[in-house]
């Protein structure tokens, strides 16, 4: 694994700033490895439903076998707005600028 999607990774497990674990998503996307997509994967399940809904938008964004997963964990968030950007394109919104 990268040093950078460890760091990133490292990130949204553990910095109490959901904007700051949010983003690391979103760089996370932008490296897009198999490591990258693991650890956006594992964001998933973050505590807070901003980082979620950023995860599942960044692995529909992935496509394949990612956006299976999207599709299965939103299935039973149990935030709204998690299971709808399994259901969107996430080139259409900002979903943090929704959250601000």
């Amino acid at each position: 694994m990268s040093e950078a999607a460890t760091n990133l990774i490292d990130l949204v497990e553990h910095d109490p700033d959901l904007y700051v674990a949010a983003e690391a998503v979103t760089a996370l996307e932008k490296i897009g490895t198999p490591d990258a997509l693991y650890g956006i994967e594992r964001a998933a399940s973050h505590e807070s439903f901003v980082v979620r809904e950023r995860a599942v938008e960044a692995l529909v964004a992935a496509g394949g076998e990612w956006a299976d997963a999207a599709s299965e964990i939103a299935e039973n968030d149990p935030s709204p707005s998690v299971r709808e950007a399994a259901q969107s394109n996430p080139a259409k919104k900002d979903p943090l600028a929704r959250h601000l």
